[in-house]
């Protein structure tokens, strides 16, 4: 597991080579960055990597907002699972 911070966890991604971990963080880093700006604080945000299936999880005002995406590419499945949260 990776923790950014005390609020992001990043399960699965461990087993990625350490360019592709640099550009999952800042693609995570920069959406929390910008939810906040938008929307406010939240308390907690989880992204999970199993097998080609990113889920990712977020917790605002006592509601959780989730998010699945079953891309084979790993980027844009974040890409997707991130945008699925905006909604």
């Amino acid at each position: 597991m990776i923790e950014l911070g005390d609020k992001i966890k990043l399960n699965g991604f461990d087993n990625l080579d350490p360019a592709a971990i640099i550009v999952v963080k800042k693609m995570v880093g920069s959406f929390a960055r910008k939810f906040i700006e938008k929307n406010g604080l939240y308390e907690f945000f989880e992204i999970t990597n199993e097998n080609n299936k990113i889920s990712t999880s977020m917790i605002v005002e006592d509601n959780t907002i989730n998010s699945i995406s079953n891309e084979k590419n790993i980027y844009f499945g974040l890409s997707k699972a991130l945008k699925g949260l905006k909604k």
